[in-house]
């Protein structure tokens, strides 16, 4: 898991972010002309990326070659990102990839948004499925974060289901078959004249 640092990926790179709570991701770059760790060559790519509107638009399509050394085919990649903006910093968005490379045929769909009801409360969530042959049940990856944070009180609730079949083939997931719920509680108070300013 190392940092994108090809200059093609990297142009508006976080125009295509969309991360869950358990580090999932539907899309990493890094994903693309790459095998095992070794590199494969990239034949031809097309990137488009802007705004439209209150719309971000992100696309990205690539053409990886095969390497019979290495019994690797050639494949066609392809993300779609799009991102709606709301009210204040509140957004909706989906993201789309595509991957064909030799007999594999698998796409990945996701809905994500944050929403802020107010400067303190806000929720965040997204859902992930893939699609592919013969993949089977448990395929999805579900958030859920509702946060409250003032300076003297906060709280926040975290869900997150991972099931054992969830694997993006463009994407990134840390790990598998696991449903995580968290809840926190906070109280915070300033002081004066004395070195620590705040007590959580």
């Amino acid at each position: 898991f190392y940092p994108e640092k090809r200059e093609f990926f990297l142009e508006n790179a976080q125009l295509f972010r969309f991360r869950g709570a358990g580090g999932e991701m539907p899309f990493f770059s890094r994903r693309i002309g790459m095998s095992d760790g070794e590199a494969v060559p990239i034949d031809v790519g097309a990137r488009l990326s802007g705004k439209v509107g209150d719309n971000d638009v992100g696309f990205l399509s690539v053409k990886t070659a095969g390497v019979e050394a290495k019994n690797i085919d050639e494949g066609r990649h392809t993300v779609l990102r799009l991102k709606h903006k709301l009210r204040g910093r509140s957004y909706v968005g989906g993201i789309f990839t595509d991957t064909h490379q030799g007999e594999l045929d698998s796409r990945t769909y996701g809905l994500d948004g944050q929403w802020f009801f107010n400067n303190y409360l806000s929720f965040s969530g997204n859902v992930i499925s893939v699609d592919e042959e013969n993949i089977g049940d448990e395929n999805m990856a579900v958030t859920g974060n509702l946060d409250y944070t003032s300076d003297p009180f906060g709280f926040g609730i975290v869900y997150n289901k991972i099931g054992k079949n969830f694997d993006p083939e463009m994407g990134y997931v840390r790990r598998k078959g696991f449903e995580k719920n968290r809840l926190q509680l906070r109280r915070s108070v300033r002081t004066v004249g004395y070195p620590i300013r705040r007590f959580s």
